[in-house]
């Protein structure tokens, strides 16, 4: 049960996180957009501790190097 509230509070502070860049990114300069900026970093830095991305390139060379290799063609 642990595990999954650790995921769910990382994907509410990526949620909220991205909403701050959007946010920071939309917003006139009069509002002080750089508030919303930091924290919404903040947030999704505090998203990548809780659960970290796994590589896509690494998952997917696992997955190539599982599959059993096909034989190489003689003529090329």
């Amino acid at each position: 049960m642990a595990g999954q509230t650790r995921i769910t509070i990382s994907n509410a502070c990526a949620a909220v996180g991205v909403l701050l860049l959007l946010l920071a990114g939309l917003a006139p300069a009069s509002w002080y957009p750089m508030v919303p900026l930091f924290v919404g970093l903040f947030l999704v830095a505090v998203a990548h501790l809780l659960t970290p991305c796994l590589d896509r390139i690494a998952v997917w060379r696992a997955a190539r190097a599982s599959r059993k290799q096909l034989p190489h063609n003689p003529a090329g």
